[in-house]
This record gives C-alpha cells, structure tokens and sequence, in this order.
C-alpha cells in the first residue's frame, strides 16, 4: 500500500464519506422523480400502480409514507442493563422498568422484544446479562 500520512488518509476518507451523501442524495432525488412518472403513468392509464413497501437499494423511509422509528436516547438494551443493575429481575418486570425508565416503544409484547434484545446483546459477545433457569430471571 502507498506510504500515506494520517491526514492524506483523513482527507481521503472524507472525500468519501462526501461521495456517499451525494450519491444517497441523488439517488433519493431519482427515487422521487419515478415516483412521479409512476402516478403520472396511473394517472393516465387509470390503473393504480400497487406500491412496493421498498425498492431495492433505498432504506426505508424514503419512500412515501413508511414508518421509521426515530431514535432518540439510550437503546432498550441500555435500559435493561441499568435497570437489571439494581436487582435481577423477570422479562415482565423488565418490560415495566424499562418503560418507567422512559424508553418509549409500540411493541405488543414488549417482554418478546426485551428477549431479544438480550438474545442479541449476548451473541454479540457480551456477557454482562445473565440468566438464572430456576428463578427465569436475569441480573447483570
């Protein structure tokens, strides 16, 4: 590899990270344009075209009316970690400490997504949560 200073390299790496935002700016500007040549295209042949909830290559919430969570603050992981410091506690009493600790969420079984989320954050390699068969409760 060429012998390149760290701030050739920064330099480099932003000249990048500016391509990018460019590129994903076009591509939502083309993304709107067929859209619009789409519902001109219904308009006049008086089919309604049945919209894809996502188009190959553009994330969501580019697209029409989809809905993105916005994320705000700690991860619900985050919440669990802090309330299960205090004591060990089940999926259920986690599901109502997280939410008195304020994370917001519009899951119907919260205490599924909390699973989850511990289900994640330990095959990520951490072992701070751990889980007791006897009492089906988790401490950190």
């Amino acid at each position: 590899m060429m012998d390149l200073s760290i701030s050739q390299l920064e330099k480099l790496l932003e000249d990048q990270k500016s391509r990018v935002r460019d590129l994903n700016a076009k591509r939502k500007s083309l993304v709107e344009q067929i859209s619009e040549v789409e519902l001109e295209i219904s308009n006049l042949t008086g089919r309604k075209k049945r919209r894809k909830r996502r188009t190959a290559g553009v994330s969501k919430g580019e697209i029409g009316n989809t809905r993105v969570r916005h994320r705000e603050g700690k991860r619900l992981i985050d919440y669990i970690v802090d309330s299960l410091e205090n004591s060990p506690a089940t999926l259920d009493s986690l599901a109502e400490d997280v939410v008195d600790a304020g994370y917001k969420s519009r899951a119907k079984n919260l205490s599924g997504s909390i699973a989850t989320a511990i289900y994640n954050h330990r095959r990520e390699g951490n072992d701070d949560v751990q889980y007791n068969r006897d009492t089906k409760s988790y401490w950190v």
